[in-house]
């Protein structure tokens, strides 16, 4: 009678298992299984070396890419966060597709984000907000209620209007390869000028002049800047006045 071929089935491997601990003969074994001696001995070998009768998990397929890869991806993304996926797939692991490049970037917790716009800031103005926001950092929210905050806000023309997407994780969103500056240009459709302190809102007023210059601006913060002064005087004490200038 010939014997099946191909891999044991689990009920298989059960049926051989429970025979060969009530110590049948490997020729009991065959009528009930309808396997070969050779296929009985083999299974009953490994299942005592491993102590189960379930296979080991294969090997599967081998990764394209591996540990020392993954570490170049990431090194070279962040020396040019700008540059597209394409691009740095095809001058690091140009033998893989870009979504294993994608995957490799996710394990480190990266990815492509639009990159955050601020005004562009000097070195020295910079160094300047770390030194206030150090100075300050122990105020309590009692201190912050009596700060009056002040700043102009324009409507203009951007020179490039696209999206610019970077390489980051999301932490890094406010490091400097990670931002888009911009320049506040002279194309300027509205300007307006507002204040609020605590939960409070203040003035808020359009800035109608063709040109805005110190002694104009001096006589907007008497005209609307104190009269919230008195208010926030009158409800928690001295005010403190702050003014982005930056």
């Amino acid at each position: 009678m010939p014997y099946a071929t191909g891999a044991l089935s689990d009920f298989e491997k059960g049926q051989i298992a429970a025979l060969s601990d009530e110590n049948y003969p490997i020729s009991h074994i065959q009528k009930h299984v309808n396997r070969s001696r050779t296929t009985i001995q083999s299974f009953a070998k490994r299942r005592q070396e491993r102590g189960s009768h379930h296979n080991e998990p294969g090997a599967g397929r081998p990764p394209k890419i591996d540990s020392r890869d993954k570490r170049r991806i990431a090194r070279e993304a962040r020396k040019d966060r700008r540059q597209p996926l394409h691009e740095l797939r095809n001058n690091v692991v140009p033998h893989v597709s870009v979504k294993t490049v994608k995957r490799a970037l996710s394990e480190v917790g990266m990815k492509k984000w639009r990159a955050k716009k601020r005004p562009l800031l000097r070195e020295k103005d910079a160094q300047a907000r770390l030194a206030w926001a150090l100075s300050h950092q122990n105020w309590t929210k009692e201190d912050w209620e009596g700060v009056v905050w002040s700043d102009e806000c324009s409507v203009e023309k951007t020179n490039d209007p696209r999206t610019i997407w970077v390489i980051r994780n999301l932490y890094e969103k406010w490091e400097k390869d990670c931002i888009a500056p911009f320049h506040k240009g002279p194309d300027v459709k509205v300007m307006v000028w507002a204040c609020f302190w605590g939960r409070n809102k203040g003035t808020f007023i359009p800035l109608v002049y063709h040109s805005v210059n110190r002694w104009i601006y001096r006589e907007l913060l008497e005209s609307c800047l104190t009269p919230v002064l008195q208010q926030v005087y009158d409800t928690i004490g001295d005010p403190v006045f702050m003014q982005d200038n930056a």
